[in-house]
């Protein structure tokens, strides 16, 4: 640190003008002495006396000089010190808000030298004058005698950055001192984290699946877009943060409760649920939780999904609704034209129930219904395609949710119409996700002419050249999967699962925007097929224990 020339002139002229006053006041009173002396006493004796005292004093001259020296000298080398190891800049300011002192870290950080900054205005660092942000600064001060502020900083060849100030207050010599900090680091941090945040906070709203967050003391921390649809909530904000008042619901407070579950010990929980929405209306709902934990691994509340279910139950309850009162006629010996009446009802429901079940699906549902059997599974030989949106994120950056849901359901129908139209099926939609399913004599071949009718389809929908629209990416594998029901006793959903399954899945999660992968199996099909392909090598897959062989569509034309 270094003080202002004049004030360390005056100091030093001052201290040198006492010391020599005092020098000769000694030096008049050791010749009063030695006079008296050498008059009442022996010569001799007054010489030893003034002789004495004279080279005590240079004595102690020299000793105070001495450790003057170390004390500037200690001085020097803590200074060194400070400014070398603390990477931010030390300012004292007077109450005219002019620099008085300045620590050498100024010259790494803005570019100056410590002379060039002394006596100068307090704002030389900033882009702008703070004179009347530097007078509210003070006025905090008086009250807390800590304050920190940010604000844009300038170097002296004008480069402009984030700057942090923490100022505190000199009461005694009626100024501040000034700790400035380059955060330009901090502040990229800072811009990644909300960015991060942001694309999370997108992805969190545009889940199929309600989803909401509970704390350990039953408080809702947050729910997604989609669970507010759900409950019937119309606006933001939400005035009940208790989840039991929220929605109402008879497992809360029971030990069937989600959370008290979690906190027992369960990895995780799931089950058939029924709600009340804000309208009254009933909601049934798939609900699976998971504990919500914090850095340290503790669990902090739990994280509930909950996927409707409601239109499927009201058709499951009509069709089994159908079905008694047929049994009932028939057994009452109905007339003729009531039991055709009663047929006509069954083919409405079951022409309805068909645009949300799959058609071997309902033939199974059929035989369960007039058997009265359980079916367990069976194993069928199929091809399996997979098809997910490339770049789902950045499109819907700036879509809310009804200009989402409208582009969602654009691409949904035009790929199931595709699907319908080489005769597969679909087992399932989830999100931006697909997953079709092709039996029978070209089942292959059919799986690949959908995959290009898919990707012709939706090029054929892009708004204009060079703009930013829909892109997927699509993967098909051929054979042995399990069909049958998954779920509880309460609910159960007709579903393929097994390695064939999980490869087409892996070859999706692989394939670029508008790019067909596809497995061996699959290829030794269509082989003898008008397709252009070529093989991309043995390609390892996740949950596979080696790499498997993968081919690329590579003539996306339509035949």
């Amino acid at each position: 640190m270094k003080e202002g020339i004049e004030y360390l002139d005056l100091i030093l002229i001052t201290i040198i003008t006492i010391f020599f006053s005092l020098v000769g006041i000694a030096v008049h009173f050791i010749d009063i002495i030695y006079h008296l002396l050498s008059h009442y006493a022996n010569l001799a004796i007054a010489n030893f006396f003034r002789n004495f005292v004279f080279l005590y004093l240079i004595g102690l001259l020299w000793f105070a000089f001495r450790r003057w020296k170390q004390t500037e000298r200690r001085k020097k080398e803590l200074e060194e010190i400070t400014s070398n190891i603390n990477p931010d800049v030390l300012i004292v300011v007077d109450k005219n808000n002019r620099i008085t002192m300045c620590s050498n870290a100024v010259e790494r950080i803005f570019g100056y030298k410590v002379e060039e900054v002394v006596h100068q205005k307090f704002d030389i660092f900033y882009s702008d004058s703070l004179s009347a942000e530097w007078n509210d600064m003070q006025r905090v001060l008086e009250k807390s005698n800590l304050s920190i502020y940010r604000a844009t900083g300038r170097k002296k060849d004008g480069t402009e950055f984030p700057l942090e100030l923490t100022i505190g207050n000199l009461h005694f010599y009626g100024g501040s001192v000034v700790l400035l900090r380059d955060i330009t680091e901090t502040k990229m941090a800072e811009d990644r984290l909300q960015s991060a945040y942001k694309e999370l906070n997108q992805i969190f709203n545009a889940s199929a699946d309600g989803i909401c967050v509970i704390d350990t003391q039953y408080n809702i921390l947050r729910m997604n877009e989609t669970f507010k649809f759900l409950l019937g909530y119309r606006v933001e904000n939400y005035d009940e943060k208790l989840c039991y008042k929220t929605f109402k619901c008879s497992r809360y407070l029971t030990p069937e409760c989600s959370l008290q579950k979690i906190l027992n010990g369960d990895s995780w929980f799931g089950c058939e649920i029924e709600f009340e929405r804000m309208d009254g209306k009933r909601l049934f709902c798939i609900h699976k939780s998971i504990p919500f934990r914090n850095t340290e691994g503790k669990i902090i509340g739990v994280i509930e999904s909950y996927r409707d279910i409601s239109e499927g139950k009201d058709m499951e309850e009509n069709l089994q609704n159908m079905s008694r009162e047929a049994t009932e006629l028939v057994s009452g010996v109905r007339t003729a034209t009531q039991i055709k009446e009663l047929y006509d009802e069954i083919a409405k429901v079951k022409a309805e129930l068909a645009r949300y079940v799959a058609p071997p699906t309902m033939e199974i549902v059929e035989e369960m219904v007039m058997s009265k059997k359980i079916h367990t599974g069976e194993l069928v030989n199929i091809t399996v395609l997979f098809s997910d949106i490339r770049g789902f994120t950045s499109i819907s950056e700036n879509m809310n949710p009804d200009e989402l849901f409208k582009m969602l359901n654009l691409y949904l129908s035009i790929q199931i119409k595709a699907v319908e139209e080489y005769s597969g099926t679909i087992d399932k939609l989830s999100g931006d996700e697909v997953m079709a399913v092709f039996s029978g004599p070209g089942m292959a071949e059919n799986a690949l002419k959908c995959a290009v009718a898919i990707i012709n389809h939706l090029q054929e929908q892009q708004p204009a050249e060079g703009s930013d629209w829909i892109g997927v990416g699509i993967g098909i594998n051929t054979g042995p999967a399990y069909l049958g029901p998954l779920g509880s006793e309460s609910r159960k959903q007709f579903t393929h699962i097994g390695t064939t399954v999980n490869i087409a899945a892996r070859l999706c999660g692989k394939a670029k925007k508008f790019e067909v992968l596809f497995g061996k199996t699959t290829r030794e099909l269509v082989k003898d097929k008008a397709f252009n392909y070529r093989s991309t090598g043995n390609v390892p897959l996740k949950g596979l224990s080696a790499p498997i062989e993968v081919f690329q569509l590579i003539k996306l034309e339509r035949e």
